[in-house]
């Protein structure tokens, strides 16, 4: 979780301090299409300072619908995290057969597919 200390900085862990201008919207990365925006440093929704995974997509038809949220800029930079976001945006759904599916188009085969029942229900 992360936390303003002084003069514009945010902690984010015990090695990870950046600027606020490293922080807040930023332009969608090439190999993300289908993206509608980025947010950097929390939740673009305003969960700040909630947020604790590593970044999370907007698929729930709300205002964010197709925005993809990053913790750090570090999270940003991570080819499979983006690529695992932006599974969640082109199908719509959650840790699901056809969200793997997708994964692996995007090249990463071995993503897992958390409940069994998303296995049964959501293809």
């Amino acid at each position: 979780m992360q936390e303003f200390i002084a003069d514009g900085l945010y902690v984010f862990g015990p090695d990870e301090i950046y600027r606020g201008h490293e922080l807040g919207e930023k332009p969608v990365p090439n190999d993300m299409a289908g993206v509608r925006g980025v947010f950097v440093g929390g939740c673009v929704a305003g969960e700040l300072p909630r947020m604790k995974e590593d970044a999370h997509a907007h698929t729930d038809g709300t205002d964010y619908h197709g925005w993809v949220c990053f913790l750090t800029p570090a999270n940003l930079e991570d080819p499979e995290v983006r690529a695992h976001e932006l599974a969640h945006i082109l199908t719509g759904q959650g840790h699901t057969i056809r969200w793997r599916n997708m994964m692996a188009q995007l090249g990463y085969p071995e993503a897992r597919v958390r409940s069994p029942a998303y296995q049964r229900t959501a293809r």
